[in-house]
């Protein structure tokens, strides 16, 4: 079966029953008609423009429609109505139909000999939208004069062409609107990710510069636990990992074993000679060691 097309008679406003109708050459010869485009491949969203904008709003849409839209202005049939007008902004609602979804029911309505004169977008509500064939900047009223409406049923090429392009701009609206939702929660654990790579990186710089230098509470810690009694310190320092300590013993030459035997520690040694104190008693050394990192 060939491609059809539903005619009904608008009369004093009312819309008579449709007639399904064969596409024939001629057969609404002289006909002025409108094609009434299914919901499903009409996109329709709420636009915001400055207040500024309102001596003109269809210009400003014009020159926005690759923006609101996944589509170029050259590529859509486009309407637009006002839902509101508050102290700095206008919100409208902006109908638009995809060329490429009405151009076989255009076709087959010029074949059957009949003048197009207009869209007439089904909005989700059942509500209808004239749309015109060249966008102006007030809403099109043209619907009043039209005598015959034509609706092109799912038939053919409409289905396979319209609906998919349709259906993608509605869930690319929606991505979009989610995606604005989101993107707070999205900026803020962007921050958060950046203030812990931060925290790593400073963290990860402090434990570099310690295996480099060494750790002097925990070599202090060893040094104490090593020595005998009858020894103490004088002073300790470590820079670069390198340990001196200078102080007292009776028996110096023991601590350099005892510190050998701490696997913290690597080669201990004397760095000057071991002399004895005044009293003679005690021993005063001074003795180099690594930290092992």
């Amino acid at each position: 079966m060939g491609a059809v097309v539903e005619v009904a008679t608008r009369r004093g406003g009312r819309l008579a029953p449709a007639v399904a109708t064969p596409v024939r050459r001629g057969a609404l010869r002289g006909q002025r008609v409108a094609l009434r485009v299914p919901a499903e491949a009409v996109l329709d969203r709420e636009v915001e423009l400055p207040l500024a904008a309102e001596r003109a709003p269809g210009e400003v849409l014009m020159h926005q429609i690759d923006r609101l839209t996944p589509f170029a202005a050259g590529e859509v049939y486009w309407a637009w109505s006002r839902l509101e007008r508050g102290r700095t902004r206008l919100l409208l609602r902006l109908i638009v139909v995809p060329r490429d979804a009405v151009a076989p029911g255009l076709a087959a309505l010029r074949q059957m000999g009949a003048t197009v004169g207009h869209l007439e977008a089904t909005l989700p509500d059942g509500s209808v939208q004239p749309v015109p064939f060249a966008p102006s900047g007030a809403p099109s009223a043209g619907a009043r004069g039209t005598r015959v409406l034509a609706v092109v049923c799912l038939a053919l090429a409409i289905a396979a062409a319209g609906l998919p392009f349709a259906l993608q701009a509605r869930r690319l609206a929606a991505v979009e609107a989610e995606l604005a939702t989101l993107r707070p929660s999205v900026t803020r654990v962007e921050a958060l990710r950046r203030g812990l790579e931060g925290a790593e990186a400073g963290s990860g710089l402090v434990a570099a510069e310690l295996a480099r230098t060494g750790r002097p509470l925990q070599a202090l810690a060893s040094v104490t636990a090593l020595l005998p009694d009858d020894s103490f310190l004088a002073e300790l320092s470590l820079k670069s990992g390198q340990l001196v300590l200078r102080g007292q013993s009776a028996n110096a030459a023991r601590l350099i074993a005892r510190l050998a035997g701490d696997p913290a520690l690597r080669d201990p040694a004397f760095a000057a000679p071991v002399t004895r104190t005044d009293a003679g008693t005690m021993d005063l050394f001074t003795i180099h060691a690594a930290l092992v990192p």
